[in-house]
């Protein structure tokens, strides 16, 4: 299982961001992580959306925590950022030509739910470079 690149990329930034205590500017960001200017601002603009980061506009702008990164789950990050991150469609209560037949979705649900139990127990400030985990 891998972490998708919106999620890496929110998770960098908002190290970033709490390492610099102050404004950041998103092409500094982009230029210093090595991560697209363009990618980089949409996943920006979405955790301004959801009141995460806040956007500073003007000559001095630039990107500021909103929020403390200890009281953000990495599962509420990744229902921000993604559409439907369960791990088979059906989950997410789209219609399924197979559900009548599927004998895998009880044990799917099962690790649905392990899964969301183990993301929340994360917080962002988990995978920020002053945080040591062990």
């Amino acid at each position: 299982m891998r972490i998708n690149k919106d999620i890496e990329q929110a998770l960098r930034s908002l190290s970033y961001i709490e390492k610099h205590k102050g404004l950041v500017n998103a092409r500094e960001i982009s230029t210093d992580l090595n991560i697209p200017f363009e990618k980089l601002s949409k996943v920006l603009q979405k955790l301004a959306a959801h009141g995460v980061v806040k956007a500073h506009r003007g000559r001095q702008g630039g990107y500021g925590l909103a929020r403390e990164l200890q009281s953000i789950s990495l599962e509420e990050l990744y229902t921000m950022l993604e559409e439907n991150y369960y791990v088979v469609p059906c989950l997410s209560g789209r219609e399924c030509k197979s559900h009548e037949l599927c004998q895998i979705l009880p044990g799917m649900n099962r690790f649905q739910i392990e899964l969301n139990s183990l993301l929340k127990k994360f917080s962002l400030a988990d995978f920020t470079a002053s945080t040591t985990r062990v």
